[in-house]
């Protein structure tokens, strides 16, 4: 058996052991009086529209069409979109066709918009799941296994099973969805909120304890922790802030600290279940943290700063969007927690059980993740990066040039790597054949040709990057 398969049967195997267990930690007594709280419908139904909101913005800027145009060979195997390939449904055909990529974003997003406002949101919801799901593995599978968006996935597919329809939604409106008053609190709502938590909560702290297991007790020591920095600023990225290329001169103790903090802060993140101190302080913390990132590192995840809100009582009695007067203990009296019976412990058993095992393991299988990203520790203190110029046919460079012509999440890097290795350099070759041919087909100024450059800086005896060295260059010009 091929290694992902093995990781997939020991996860599969591994599952109901670890939800056995788990589900008799959450059945314990005063569990969820203590860390789990009722909640209001409201509540629930605010979680509902945050994420499908999030996830609908991101089906919405995302260029799916454009991926019919990319190469072929660029495709990689992405988890569960094996199945679509194994089906004779004709998934490779609707794979390059650009107006059925574009019809199946509109079906995504009418399903997700649908999903916000709460309209035959029983059905709907598990549709709009399996929708996103297809539509990020499209993505992906051109470009590498990114984490943006995956965990509103993670959190839509748990509302799935919630009944977070109770409330500020079209079915309760019409009358179709009968259900309690919506600011009352109930135990339902509070673990099908606390569900919700935990998939969010237990992402973060595998990524977190990934960087420990993967890159040892040290991962954050300056070296690496640059080197991480560095590497991803120099790159061709989205964004071009470069704020780490700054701070050549700043001393080790800082890229130390801001490497240790962010293993604390992920790790640290489960506490949000079992604190709310934890849960009022540590999603401000991560919106910061997540703000760095992007600044030193050129990477956005606006869909985990966004999801912060759902760990702030916003839509309870006395929250921003609740009722007004007094705000509602959320913790109830004894044994109330019983009255939701097996089920919403069993859904918060199965979620955390899902990303436990996953971390175990360490299965990469689309949508499944260890969350590894970042995770090795690099000792060499060498930094290499590529370079990628792009020269019009008025003699104009224009370094921006790879960043639109295609999807918005697309990685460049993996793809510009591959111009200097002999056996996968004809990808390359094709992928920038067919942006200077989108682009020139609209352009006043056409691309005449590209230049990508491998660049090495070893900061041992260059700390400042001011002597890199030029490796090597490939070129490819433009008929």
């Amino acid at each position: 058996m091929s290694g992902i398969v093995q990781r997939a049967v020991a996860w599969a195997l591994l599952l109901p052991v670890v939800l056995g267990l788990v589900l008799r930690g959450v059945r314990r007594p005063n569990f969820f009086e203590r860390y789990v709280g009722a909640a209001t419908p409201r509540s629930l139904a605010a979680v509902r529209i945050l994420t499908c909101t999030v996830l609908l913005a991101h089906v919405a800027v995302e260029d799916v069409a454009s991926t019919a145009s990319l190469p072929r060979a660029l495709i990689g195997p992405m988890g569960v979109l094996r199945l679509l390939y194994a089906l004779p449904i004709g998934f490779e055909r609707f794979l390059v066709s650009p107006p059925a990529l574009s019809g199946f974003k509109a079906f995504t997003a009418v399903l997700l918009l649908a999903g916000a406002v709460g309209w035959h949101a029983r059905a709907v919801l598990p549709l709009a799941a399996v929708a996103y799901l297809v539509f990020g593995g499209i993505l992906r599978q051109y470009s590498a296994f990114y984490h943006a968006g995956l965990v509103p996935l993670y959190v839509l597919g748990v509302l799935c099973f919630t009944p977070c329809m109770d409330a500020w939604s079209m079915d309760r409106a019409s009358g179709r969805r009968p259900g309690p008053e919506p600011g009352k609190p109930a135990p339902a709502y509070g673990w099908s909120r606390f569900a919700c938590w935990t998939v969010v909560a237990l992402a973060y702290a595998a990524s977190g304890l990934s960087k420990l297991r993967n890159g040892g007790l040290h991962w954050w020591d300056p070296t690496n922790i640059r080197s991480i920095y560095y590497r991803t600023s120099l790159n061709p990225m989205h964004f071009d802030w470069g704020l780490s290329l700054h701070l050549v001169r700043a001393p080790d103790a800082l890229f130390a600290v801001l490497g240790l903090a962010s293993v604390a802060l992920e790790v640290g993140f489960a506490m949000v279940l079992f604190s709310r101190t934890a849960r009022r302080i540590l999603p401000l913390l991560m919106i910061v943290f997540h703000v760095a990132v992007l600044f030193l590192q050129n990477l956005l995840f606006l869909d985990l700063v966004v999801l912060q809100a759902i760990f702030f009582d916003f839509a309870e009695p006395g929250g921003l969007l609740g009722p007004r007067g007094a705000a509602v203990d959320p913790r109830p009296t004894g044994g109330q927690g019983d009255r939701a019976g097996l089920r919403y412990p069993l859904l918060v058993a199965g979620a955390a059980s899902a990303l436990i095992c996953a971390w175990v393991v360490r299965i990469e299988f689309y949508p499944l993740t260890a969350m590894q990203m970042f995770s090795w520790r690099d000792r060499s203190g060498v930094v290499e990066y590529y370079k990628v110029l792009v020269r019009r046919r008025s003699g104009a460079d224009d370094p921006a040039a790879l960043r639109t012509c295609t999807y918005r999440t697309f990685a460049l890097t993996p793809v510009v790597k591959k111009a200097f290795d002999p056996v996968r350099r004809s990808i390359c070759r094709d992928y920038l054949a067919m942006c200077a041919a989108r682009q020139n087909r609209r352009a006043a100024d056409p691309i005449a040709h590209f230049e990508i450059q491998r660049w090495r800086w070893d900061l041992r005896d260059d700390r400042t990057g001011e002597h890199p060295t030029l490796v090597e260059r490939y070129v490819q010009d433009v008929p």
